[in-house]
């Protein structure tokens, strides 16, 4: 049913306080998860990794960043989306969690990121089912009169694995209408098969090795600690073997490095 016909923790009491409809509150609250991350200042400036997603931006395309968890996925996907000068109009990002595994709940973030909350609930007040409803968001959103190209990104799609929800994520890359480019952000390969796409060059897979950091840039990483004497180059050869590139323990040791220096 529509989230106009629900509720969220105490919205009944809210409504009457405040003159609210019922289940406004839910659609404030999922509001929250319809935006774009900030950017942290200090983050590695990666020219090559900010290239490859640049490049599989396109119309009717999508981009699959697939690598483990603490690889910087999110952060290379939204910093190479500015260095392709993706304003933040442009984008819809969606932080997604394990409680969007309801096929309602997904549907119902997708098409507030896609502005288009009233083709999707009188879809389903008019008794069509999950796939029609999303099928009936798309075609509005591709007669929209909009001649710029924008991206919407699925950040954390490893969180969706109801059977029920699969089958939309499969339809909305298969179908995704000329003016929208999908990114999807996941810690797993998706369950489903892409040979379609990629036969239409429709698809485009950014792995590990794409995220992980050179040992160059490991050694840029560092370079504040190696300028101030607190790390050595032979240490940062070896956190680069022991990490073999991965973002998140040379993030860790660099804040420990930081908190405890080592004395003169």
């Amino acid at each position: 049913k529509p989230f106009s016909d629900g509720k969220a923790a105490n919205d009944e009491f809210q409504s009457a306080n405040n003159g609210l409809q019922r289940g406004e509150l839910v659609r404030d609250l999922l509001r929250q998860r319809v935006r774009v991350p900030p950017l942290p200042e200090d983050v590695l400036a990666r020219p090559l990794v900010d290239e490859w997603i640049a490049k599989a931006i396109a119309p009717r395309h999508t981009v699959l960043a697939e690598a483990p968890s603490g690889y910087g996925k999110s952060h290379g996907v939204l910093s190479g989306l500015k260095s392709r000068r993706v304003a933040d109009d442009e984008l819809r990002w969606i932080s997604l969690t394990p409680q969007d595994n309801a096929p309602t709940r997904f549907l119902t973030l997708l098409s507030m990121a896609l502005e288009m909350p009233e083709a999707f609930e009188s879809a389903l007040q008019g008794g069509a089912s999950f796939s029609d409803a999303l099928a009936m968001v798309l075609v509005a959103r591709s007669r929209q009169a909009d001649p710029g190209l924008q991206v919407l990104v699925l950040d954390n799609l490893h969180s969706l694995s109801n059977p029920a929800v699969t089958p939309l994520v499969q339809q909305l890359v298969k179908d995704l209408p000329a003016n929208l480019c999908a990114v999807l952000v996941s810690r797993q390969g998706l369950p489903f098969e892409t040979h379609g796409l990629e036969l239409e060059n429709r698809f485009t897979r950014l792995g590990p090795s794409v995220f992980e950091f050179s040992r160059p840039e490991t050694f840029e990483f560092f370079s504040r600690e190696l300028a101030a004497n607190q790390l050595t180059s032979v240490a940062v050869d070896n956190l680069y073997d022991l990490t073999e590139g991965w973002a998140t323990p040379l993030a860790l040791y660099r804040l420990e490095v930081q908190r405890c220096p080592r004395p003169p």
